[in-house]
């Protein structure tokens, strides 16, 4: 009969969820451990005001299961200027 479910349909949607939430507890099935890996990397450099640029860096970087931050970027303000 159409709307009516036995009881054994019931419990077997419940064993499969437990079933696969303990394969992915377990690292059977999902991500499991990734090395970080590099993807991606766009500089852009743009002209700001009279002598000035803006420069843009999108990185694309995962770390994989590691808690981390990315580099950062020092740039020095003196472009062009001789050294003393």
């Amino acid at each position: 009969m159409l709307g009516r479910l036995g009881i054994w349909r019931h419990l077997l949607v419940l064993l499969t969820v437990v079933g696969c939430a303990a394969l992915a507890l377990f690292g059977v099935i999902g991500s499991g451990n990734q090395d970080e890996r590099f993807d991606a990397k766009q500089i852009t450099v743009m002209p700001a005001g009279g002598d000035g640029i803006r420069i843009r860096e999108v990185v694309d970087q995962d770390f994989g299961r590691e808690s981390r931050h990315g580099y950062e970027r020092i740039i020095n303000n003196d472009f062009g200027s001789p050294p003393r």
